[in-house]
């Protein structure tokens, strides 16, 4: 019989947003022909009147055969973020024992440390079951930043029985708030080659409507300060209006603010917003166009690099989280330090000859290696 394995992540699709947390979703699929996998994904408590009828998410559903469940947390945003933690633990606490009554849990697996692991954390020990909680990046980079945050966080790592990191810099960074080096495991995010793979360049513009002999550097992400977008703006500024135009494919909190800055720079004619875009597309975007860019301030293991480089794209991209540890072929790309538009204003030119004079090869391992690894992760605890 299957080992029962539940997932803790607010990164999970749900019935109104199919494409939140793909790579998650991925490794959970992957993981159910070993384990019988059930994921909560707490979700944001909202008064019913201010929640129409289209946008209600169920308490629960079935996604690709796997059990979904979505409790409500309380969330006071802006306010009393340190006590967020503590709020996921009450949701979590009654959703995981109900599960446990109903078919034994043999192990919680939580991925993004604050509140989800924490909270988590706090659950399993309350109940004698044993849980692996994943670093994904700003939950380390960030949150730890703040002293209440990082004490519970602290907590979580040295209470969980294993710790899996996306990358060496992540893997120092928690060693750092106390998780123990024996109990760490560095496990980078897998691609899928399946989606991501090389393409005629000509004939997916062609099919895109994009200029056959433009130079077009992408950005795919969302518009977040950590993302470091308003460097990468600062450097477009700073080059021949001639020399390339920019696609921006996401959207969030920062998206007004950066489209003034464009303005403000007189780039509208050359940086092109798109919004969010069916994730089938992405990977035609990325075929098209000479190079992608990700002028981060913070990451872990950014998937887009992987994809990019996996559909023969070159990167250029800050030296953050596990970048350096992708990047290491001068035909990959270009890593210069982050919040420097100089650096990349410099190196905007040499990133985008590199596909023409330079072939790509990128053996990435995809995710079925990644689940895999992950898999062994859990046996080390259930064996």
């Amino acid at each position: 019989m299957k080992k029962h394995v539940v997932i803790v992540t607010n990164l999970y699709p749900n019935l109104h947003d199919k494409n939140r947390g793909v790579f998650i979703r991925q490794l959970v699929e992957r993981l159910t022909a070993e384990f019988d996998i059930t994921v909560i994904c707490p979700i944001p408590w909202r008064p019913n009147f201010l929640v129409v009828d289209k946008d209600r998410i169920p308490a629960s559903d079935t996604i690709n055969g796997i059990d979904v469940f979505y409790p409500r947390h309380i969330v006071i945003p802006k306010l009393l973020r340190a006590s967020y933690g503590w709020l996921m633990y009450q949701a979590l606490l009654p959703a995981i024992k109900k599960l446990h009554h109903n078919k034994q849990i043999d192990l919680v697996s939580a991925h993004w440390i604050y509140p989800d692991g924490v909270g988590a954390v706090k659950a399993a020990k309350n109940m004698g079951l044993p849980i692996v909680v994943h670093a994904l990046g700003c939950d380390i980079n960030e949150y730890s930043k703040y002293l209440m945050r990082r004490i519970q966080i602290s907590k979580a790592l040295k209470d969980s029985n294993l710790v899996v990191v996306k990358s060496q810099d992540l893997a120092k960074k928690t060693m750092q708030l106390g998780a123990n080096e024996n109990n760490l495991r560095v496990i980078h995010n897998g691609v899928d080659r399946e989606v991501f793979y090389q393409q005629n360049m000509q004939s997916v513009r062609l099919e895109l409507g994009l200029e056959a002999e433009k130079n077009y550097l992408l950005f795919v992400g969302n518009l977040q300060q950590e993302k470091g977008l308003q460097y990468l703006i600062d450097a477009m500024s700073m080059l021949n209006p001639c020399e390339c135009e920019l696609i921006i494919i996401g959207g969030g909190p920062l998206e007004s603010s950066i489209k003034n800055l464009v303005k403000a720079s007189l780039l509208e004619s050359v940086v092109h917003f798109y919004g969010r875009i069916p994730h089938n597309l992405i990977p035609k975007y990325i075929n098209a166009v000479n190079a992608l860019c990700l002028p981060s301030i913070r990451e872990g293991c950014p998937n887009i690099v992987l994809e990019s480089l996996s559909c023969g794209t070159p990167v250029l991209a800050s030296r953050v989280g596990a970048v350096p540890e992708i990047i290491t072929d001068d035909a990959h790309g270009i890593i210069v330090s982050p919040q420097s538009a100089d650096q990349l204003a410099q190196q905007i030119p040499n990133i985008l000859k590199i596909k023409t004079e330079k072939s790509i090869d990128f053996n990435w391992y995809g995710w079925d290696k990644n689940a895999e690894s992950i898999s062994h992760v859990f046996k080390e605890i259930l064996t």
